[in-house]
């Protein structure tokens, strides 16, 4: 039988978020981008004082009941689009010396993830080590990769290689690289101009993008040789997943004399071993977790934008797990994120 715990325990269990965001000021990048790059994309974020300043952060976290984020970034998100690797490597570094310096206001709370350029794979390995030594948890790249730089190849594989030796997790943020987030980046504000298309992006599109990027890094070996590498998807919502999983065996069952990979477990097992997904709006995120094992999702608000649970968290969040027994609503929204980066519950996790 089911167990549920009642809401009064359930507050008591703590809430940490997988996935909220920084507000990184334009100026960071003054003396790298035109100074028309932007455009009115600043003001379709939210703008908390939490999102610059990480002490209002640590107030604003309190008023949800969180007692720790794992923090992505806002404007940044778009210059996984450039073009130019000298210029996106750049940009990048600014970020994560500024995200580190945000994130030392309260290093067990405030948790980072640094940005990687991928076009230069040495490079790219020498930024993720000078990330983990600033004291950021995790690094993110491109969802969608450069069209000469796809998942399938072995360019990354110095990377994963990189990660996994450093545990540092390696994430994939909707609305990165060379895909649909593009066209939506280049209106800014303007997002009515673009009619049913942006609810195509909305819906269809940004689930696309993760599955796209999910078969290729599973069917092309890349997990299979990275073992201990951890990969994190953030922000698709979640309720996909089983459907996606289940077609990747059948396939890959059905196909792999005709068309052999280089794969050599059912990709349902390298996604319970080594996928994580974060979810925040998805109120199917039970069934999924009952669906796919308790190890692989957890929860986030998407703090400060627009889309947040902020400040009700807690609320959405009893409701939408209601039906998971104790050990895995625990593990959804404190267990799972606080063995992926390491985090030590009883440091961190405090009463809402």
């Amino acid at each position: 039988m089911t167990s549920t715990l009642p809401a009064t325990s359930r507050t008591a269990v703590g809430l940490i978020s997988a996935d909220s965001h920084v507000i990184e000021p334009v100026a960071l990048w003054a003396d790298v981008l035109p100074t028309d790059y932007w455009g009115a994309t600043p003001g379709t974020f939210s703008q908390r004082p939490g999102g610059f300043d990480s002490k209002a952060r640590l107030d604003e976290m309190g008023e949800d009941g969180v007692s720790a984020e794992v923090l992505y970034p806002s404007l940044a998100l778009r210059l996984f689009g450039l073009d130019s690797p000298e210029v996106q490597r750049e940009c990048f570094r600014l970020y994560n010396d500024w995200l580190a310096d945000y994130v030392s206001a309260n290093p067990e709370r405030l948790l980072g993830v640094g940005l990687i350029s991928v076009y230069d794979m040495d490079l790219a390995v020498e930024e993720a080590i000078r990330c983990q030594r600033a004291g950021l948890r995790g690094i993110q790249v491109w969802q969608s990769p450069h069209p000469d730089l796809p998942f399938a190849s072995s360019h990354y594989d110095p990377l994963w290689e990189t990660a996994a030796k450093l545990n540092l997790p390696v994430s994939l943020h909707i609305l990165s690289g060379h895909d649909y987030s593009l066209d939506i980046y280049s209106q800014g504000s303007d997002l009515s101009a673009a009619g049913l298309a942006l609810y195509r992006r909305s819906i269809n599109l940004k689930w696309l993008a993760a599955a796209d990027a999910l078969l290729e890094l599973i069917l092309s070996g890349a997990l299979d040789r990275h073992r201990e590498m951890r990969l994190v998807l953030v922000e698709n919502e979640i309720a996909w997943a089983p459907f996606l999983v289940d077609q990747l065996d059948y396939y890959y069952a059905r196909l792999r004399e005709k068309v052999p990979v280089p794969q050599s477990r059912p990709p349902s097992e390298c996604f319970a071993d080594q996928i994580r997904a974060t979810f925040f709006r998805d109120p199917n995120a039970a069934m999924v977790i009952d669906a796919l094992g308790p190890d692989c999702f957890m929860w986030s608000n998407d703090y400060p934008h627009g889309n947040s649970t902020w400040p009700n968290s807690r609320e959405i969040v009893r409701t939408h797990l209601a039906a998971l027994d104790d050990e895995r609503y625990q593990k959804a929204v404190v267990g799972n994120v606080c063995a992926l980066y390491r985090i030590d519950p009883d440091v961190v996790v405090t009463e809402g």
